[in-house]
């Protein structure tokens, strides 16, 4: 729940003392940060137990919030939220802009294809290299005792190679090529 904010939903199940759902009316508790439990009004209910607040946005501003719903003959149900402060689109770019709006980025997808490459043993690779990397490691995989060999697209070059510390039930694989 969005702290100091309202239009939001408090929704909590409500059973009588031998755990039938309870769908009559109901009185809204609410206690803040661990203050004074306040009477804040009626919950509705949508049946089958279920029963929804709407809080007002002073009803949110708080770190945590208890709603305690309490039904005409001692029927209860509780539900608490520890509050966000985030508010609108929370995420920076990582990179320039390609649309106007971050939305709009997520849509955008690469339509190029990727050009084969590796990393050299022991360097930083780029995300297309490591792509490849994985990739090959996944579908040209070929094993020769403690050796293991990948292959590039070709199926020919040979493109990286591990040993492993066993030849039956290996427990370690390390790149040497």
């Amino acid at each position: 729940m969005k702290q100091n904010t309202a239009g939001q939903v408090a929704s909590a199940w409500v059973y009588d003392t031998s755990h039938v759902p309870y769908n009559g009316a109901t009185t809204v508790w609410l206690t803040i940060d661990n203050g004074t439990q306040t009477n804040v009004g009626s919950g509705t209910s949508k049946g089958h137990g279920e029963h929804t607040f709407l809080p007002s946005q002073a009803q949110t501003n708080g770190n945590t919030l208890k709603f305690t719903f309490v039904g005409t003959g001692n029927e209860q149900g509780d539900v608490q939220y520890t509050t966000s402060i985030l508010t609108g689109d929370a995420y920076a770019r990582l990179g320039p802009p390609v649309t106007t709006t971050i939305a709009n980025d997520i849509q955008v997808r690469p339509t190029t294809a990727m050009t084969e490459s590796y990393a050299a043993l022991g360097a930083q690779p780029t995300q297309e290299q490591a792509s490849y990397m994985m990739l090959q490691f996944l579908q040209r995989m070929f094993v020769n005792g403690t050796t293991v060999t990948i292959k590039g697209l070709s199926g020919e070059t040979t493109r990286m190679q591990f040993v492993t510390d066993a030849a039956d039930n290996p427990k370690t694989i390390d790149r040497v090529v």
